[in-house]
């Protein structure tokens, strides 16, 4: 993901989709789409816990579709 640093910024400000954790009403999944992620059609996936005075970016990482509970 280091080579797509750039991206994560258009991840988070304009996100194809954004769903919910199933298991942690905290945290929500934020999707791009990608058509040369990795050489194919992927998405960024940016994994973001909200608390009540911040947000940050738990992890971040490819995937072939979006999981979670729609929002």
């Amino acid at each position: 993901m280091a080579r797509h640093l750039h991206r994560l910024g258009e991840t988070l400000s304009e996100p194809d989709a954004v769903t919910a954790s199933a298991s942690n009403r905290d945290t929500q999944f934020y999707y791009r789409l990608y058509e040369d992620l990795r050489g194919r059609r992927r998405y960024i996936c940016l994994v973001v816990r909200r608390m009540p005075d911040y947000s940050f970016i738990v992890t971040g990482y490819p995937d072939r579709k979006i999981k979670g509970v729609q929002t």
